[in-house]
């Protein structure tokens, strides 16, 4: 069972942070589902993510490709440390705003 963590928020850095916005999933940098029994619940704690990228990934799954934050490896949380988190499933909380490292056709398949 995935165990929840305190957020820590440290104001003032130019960290950047993102807001879970609906139920996700943590994905390995291939593309695939990291705890695919353990979906990670809206209103489950964290809610937050520190994250350092900003990248477009290949999900062999879907057959598309689909942009992700990078979280950082220092994540407190471990099973979601140096994951990614699906763009579409969490907004810009605070800091400083990343963009894309690549093109979504750079990693289409």
């Amino acid at each position: 069972m995935i165990k929840p963590r305190v957020d820590v928020i440290l104001w003032g850095r130019r960290d950047t942070y993102v807001k879970l916005i609906r139920d996700t999933y943590i994905y390995n940098k291939d593309g695939s589902i990291r705890t695919p029994n353990e979906p990670i619940k809206l209103g489950q704690t964290p809610n937050t993510w520190e994250v350092d990228g900003l990248r477009y990934l290949w999900i062999p799954k879907d057959k598309k490709a689909e942009l992700f934050y990078h979280i950082v490896k220092s994540d407190p949380w471990v099973e979601t440390r140096d994951g990614y988190i699906k763009a579409s499933d969490v907004k810009y909380y605070f800091g400083e705003k990343l963009k894309p490292e690549n093109t979504e056709s750079s990693v289409e398949k």
